[in-house]
């Protein structure tokens, strides 16, 4: 018994050294050593953060005003509500005799005291009411209670809270632009342009090359700059690294490029997405608040301000939409044209067409 006691001792002793070898083992390996002091170095900036600019305090502080001016805001209604409904007034109140007379309007015609009065009140009529307002304020297209789930449910991301906020800004077809300042204009040239750059640190930049095929314009193809590598992502869903076609997921040292069905997606870390729809034909580029007043091009300053969107890369505002577009164009200079197609008779306003049109830029 004592023998076979030792030996289950021993080959447990034998079990644990190898766990613990094994585990001294992939705790000396670089990538899990970095992504534990990645792990640490979120951890740790999230406290920094929260004690810094006393979030918890902060929201305790707006959910009690909430609630007591929420409260009290309901308590006034109701009470104006009742003496509006009821018409309550007071005509003698004695405070030495401790009574008080009022007279009390009651909405309803009352024959006596014991017989409950008939309720003549159209229904039909109120639910109509409340049908047209239910289809005034919903959206008629393509929405759901995830949809005002994610609409109005609070950023979990830390830079959502802190102003600069994100923004983004798209090009839709060949010459649908909205800026990161949500200026909207059309625009259809013949050679490659600047939509967006970091201005500052040259972190990025994105370039829509354009072509000009059967006596017309397309786009040809988007270009990202990242960290100096050129991502060219064409229509068709090709994508080519540096000049050579390489297939999704690709992960670099600071970007990482990924296919979703119809979408390509361009994700840098430095706080710089570009998605293209490629379905839809439309690519959206999306910045954190880290390049507010640092960025420039077709696609706007990014500093609040649409006013100067139409700024050219000699720093005064244009208002000749090709003139603008030339000035940032990318190698070979071009001529200040605008080759867009006038659209603004087809789409008009209240159509279907309209409405499904503006819920890709709201």
């Amino acid at each position: 018994s004592w023998t076979t006691s030792r030996t289950q001792s021993d080959a447990a002793a034998t079990s644990a050294s190898a766990h613990q070898s094994l585990y001294d083992t992939v705790m000396r390996r670089d990538d899990v050593r970095a992504g534990l002091d990645y792990v640490g170095n979120r951890v740790r900036n999230s406290e920094f953060a929260s004690q810094y600019f006393e979030i918890k305090n902060t929201m305790d502080d707006v959910l009690a005003d909430i609630h007591k001016n929420g409260m009290k805001t309901i308590r006034t209604n109701v009470l104006a509500w009742l003496k509006d409904l009821f018409q309550t007034g007071k005509d003698n109140f004695n405070f030495d005799d401790g009574h008080m007379q009022f007279t009390l309007y009651v909405p309803l015609p009352l024959d006596d005291l014991q017989t409950i009065p008939k309720v003549n009140v159209d229904l039909k009529k109120y639910v109509a009411q409340a049908r047209r307002l239910i289809d005034m304020y919903t959206p008629k297209y393509d929405w759901t209670f995830w949809d005002y789930y994610y609409n109005y449910k609070p950023s979990s991301n830390f830079r959502d809270m802190v102003p600069p906020f994100k923004a983004h800004a798209m090009i839709t077809g060949n010459q649908h632009y909205m800026t990161f300042d949500k200026m909207f204009y059309e625009f259809s040239g013949e050679c490659s342009y600047l939509l967006a750059r970091d201005f500052i640190d040259g972190t990025f930049s994105v370039i829509a090359n354009y072509e000009r095929v059967d006596r017309r314009t397309v786009k040809k193809s988007l270009t990202v700059n990242s960290n100096d590598r050129a991502i060219e992502i064409f229509p068709g869903g090709q994508v080519f690294l540096d000049g050579s076609r390489v297939e999704m997921p690709v992960h670099l040292d600071m970007t990482t490029i990924k296919r979703d069905q119809s979408l390509i997606t361009v994700e840098n870390k430095n706080g710089v997405n570009v998605i293209c729809d490629l379905h839809h034909d439309r690519c959206t580029v999306e910045v954190t608040g880290w390049y507010f007043g640092k960025t420039a091009g077709l696609l706007g300053t990014y500093n609040n301000e649409p006013v100067d969107d139409f700024t050219n890369v000699d720093h005064q505002r244009e208002d000749n939409i090709g003139a603008f577009a030339s000035s940032w164009s990318v190698g070979q200079r071009c001529r200040p044209t605008n080759s867009a197609i006038d659209v603004s008779n087809e789409i008009m306003s209240g159509t279907r067409r309209y409405e499904l049109c503006s819920k890709y830029f709201e």
